[in-house]
């Protein structure tokens, strides 16, 4: 879009908002959605032209509620806006279409239920359709000068999680620039302290005539991680051959790891916990899951035991999953992301070569995860800015 337009497309949806609102023939129901719809449409608009909207006609300022979620979503732009700009992730195009599961009027206030869904694509691949606005948004509205207007909005997601309501915007905005050239850094010691490839151990034969190592299957791990993910709330895309939990990343995460080392998609296989499953196996630590629950070792469902149980058998060459922290530019299909200060991971289920060089850049990365649920979504999108994540490259498996 011309440098000339940008304004308009965010002016123009003011502009019908103020017309609908000084509408007579249209019912409060109506208005309240067109004030909503306003809303995301102006988010949705900002995130195309990476610009932050002026959303301040939308909301009720003079209350508390109204200015401090203005404050907060307005802020979450900005600091979103810098990383998009940063490493030039667009949008070319959307298509906005809500669901309202609810909306409560009493009087001139209403509370409102909304999931946001938008289809979109990137610039840099615009014949790819994704789609996002699965969290559902309980919107609260009052009436005030013949207008509604927001007070309140309420939903999760991994952002809010990391940066929550109270966040002093200024500060963490002033210091985003250094956290991402520390961050930078690390990516580049990382790069140098070890090499992905060289480092894995080659698969040769046991005293038994087995592989003493098995290979990372990587495109397993990630056609598994897309069949059992979505974008939708719920466990209706889960693998019910394993205990689905309230926080389930990290069990999601582990089938896809089991799955890329050979683990077979079978019932009895899984209940009998058989290889690469580990249980009651001589100089191993347990890692298994059923149905029924998982082993109390947490080497499964839980993030850091994971991780350190995974760096651990690495460092030690022990029986089992083995990884480290790796970088960015080395980061494949079936690899794991964490997201900084949050018991939260993904798995990797595509790398796309934009650029059609040897290393893994920031916006060629998509994941999978449970709990949010999120099926083959770019990370750029989840977390703008780099620094909020970081990589455990899974590397091999030893063999009891």
């Amino acid at each position: 879009m011309p440098a000339s337009l940008e304004p308009q497309a965010l002016s123009v949806p003011q502009a019908q908002y103020q017309a609908a609102q000084a509408d007579s023939a249209l019912t409060d129901g109506e208005k309240i959605r067109n004030a909503v719809d306003t809303y995301f449409t102006l988010r949705y608009t900002g995130r195309r032209l990476n610009r932050v909207p002026d959303l301040k006609f939308l909301f009720a300022i003079e209350s508390e509620g109204g200015q401090t979620c203005l404050e907060y979503e307005t802020g979450l732009l900005q600091y979103c806006s810098y990383g998009w700009q940063r490493h030039t992730i667009q949008w070319s195009a959307y298509n906005y279409r809500p669901e309202y599961p609810q909306i409560f009027v009493s009087g001139n206030k209403a509370i409102v239920q909304v999931q946001p869904w938008v289809d979109y694509s990137y610039a840099d691949v615009p014949e790819e359709r994704n789609t996002a606005g699965s969290e559902l948004h309980t919107i609260k509205v009052r009436k005030a000068h013949g207008a509604w207007q927001l007070v309140e909005d309420s939903y999760e997601s991994e952002l809010r999680d990391m940066i929550p309501s109270g966040t002093d915007f200024h500060s963490l905005l002033a210091q985003l620039p250094r956290a991402e050239a520390l961050w930078e850094a690390e990516q580049v010691s990382l790069a140098q302290g070890r090499d992905k490839q060289a480092r894995q151990p080659a698969d040769a034969a046991g005293a038994a005539g087995t592989l003493s190592y098995r290979t990372y299957g990587r495109s397993a791990a990630g056609a598994y991680a897309r069949r059992y993910s979505s974008n939708s709330s719920g466990t209706g895309s889960y693998n019910l051959k394993f205990k689905p939990y309230a926080s389930d990343c990290q069990n999601f995460v582990s089938q896809c790891v089991w799955a890329g080392f050979g683990g077979q998609d079978d019932a009895a296989y899984i209940e009998n916990h058989s290889l690469p499953m580990l249980d009651a196996i001589p100089g191993a630590e347990d890692w298994w899951c059923d149905k029924d629950g998982t082993t109390s070792t947490w080497h499964w469902t839980g993030v850091s035991y994971f991780e350190d149980w995974v760096e651990t058998n690495d460092s030690q060459d022990r029986i089992g999953v083995q990884g480290c922290d790796g970088s960015l530019s080395s980061v494949e299909v079936g690899d794991v992301v964490r997201q900084v200060s949050q018991e939260h991971v993904f798995i990797v289920d595509r790398v796309l070569n934009l650029d059609g060089d040897e290393f893994t850049d920031y916006n060629e990365i998509y994941c999978c995860a449970h709990t949010e649920n999120r099926r083959d979504v770019r990370l750029a999108d989840l977390f703008a800015n780099p620094s909020s994540v970081r990589f455990l490259w899974i590397l091999t498996y030893r063999n009891p």
